[in-house]
């Protein structure tokens, strides 16, 4: 049930979305997934792909996006 005031007080805010009732799940995945492609200039997608390849493992993870930047420069 939303509480009476929250409408008054948002007034059609895009704060809206944080003042859900349920907290966010932390994903270690998805932050991860995000961290990389930001330090290496891929795409998360491509992060993902690596991923399926090698694994977790951040040096590997790196390595190989590294790599695919190098071929694939934007």
């Amino acid at each position: 049930m939303e509480h009476p005031l929250r409408r008054l007080f948002l007034n059609g805010s895009e704060d809206a979305d944080l003042l859900d009732d349920e907290p966010k799940k932390f994903d270690p995945r998805a932050d991860f997934v995000r961290m990389v492609a930001r330090q290496t200039g891929i795409t998360e997608e491509q992060v993902r792909e690596i991923m399926a390849m090698v694994g977790l493992d951040y040096s590997s993870v790196m390595r190989e996006a590294r790599i695919v930047k190098r071929d694939n420069p934007s």
